[in-house]
C-alpha cells in the first residue's frame, strides 16, 4: 500500500508526544515525491483518553474504552509515526489497515519527511506492548 498521508500525535504542534493515545492533537501530512506537506492539525477530540479528562466527575455513559473514535479520526491517513503505544491501539491501528513507524527524531516535521524519504523503520505488531518512553534525540 502506498502512504500519502500520515498522522503524527502532538501535544504541541512541534514535537512527537509520548503517547499516542493521550496527545492533545495529530500533526497530518500528505507525502509525495519524497517531500512531507503539513495539511493540518486536528485536536484529538476523538479518543477515550480526552473525553475521560473533559472534566472532573464527567464520564462517557456506559462505553467501555475503545479506539473507534482515533481510527475514524484518522481514517483518511494510511500511518502513524510515533515513540510508541498500548498494545490494543496497536492492533485496532493495524486491524484497520493502518502501518506504524517508530519516530527516531522528536520534532514532528522532521519525522513526516524521513517517513517520506524511506529513512523511518516500520514497527512490528509485536514490538508494540509499551507505551512511549523514548531516549532523548
Amino acid at each position: 500500500m502506498t502512504i500519502t498521508r500520515i498522522a503524527i500525535p502532538t501535544d504541541n504542534e512541534t514535537h512527537v508526544a509520548p503517547h499516542t493515545g493521550r496527545c492533545r492533537g495529530f500533526a497530518v501530512y500528505d507525502l509525495a515525491e519524497g517531500k512531507a506537506t503539513k495539511v493540518e492539525y486536528r485536536p484529538n477530540t476523538f479518543t477515550e483518553h480526552h473525553h475521560s479528562h473533559q472534566s472532573a466527575g464527567q464520564q462517557r455513559c456506559g462505553h467501555g474504552h475503545s479506539h473507534a473514535g482515533i481510527l475514524s479520526g484518522l481514517g483518511d491517513c494510511q500511518a502513524l509515526i510515533a515513540f510508541g503505544m498500548g498494545r490494543r491501539l496497536a492492533d485496532d491501528l493495524h486491524a484497520n489497515g493502518f502501518r506504524v513507524f517508530l519516530a527516531d527524531t522528536d520534532e514532528v516535521e522532521s519525522a513526516a519527511l524521513r517517513l517520506a524519504s524511506g529513512q523511518l523503520r516500520e514497527i512490528p505488531l509485536d514490538a508494540l506492548c509499551h507505551h512511549g518512553h523514548h531516549q532523548g534525540s
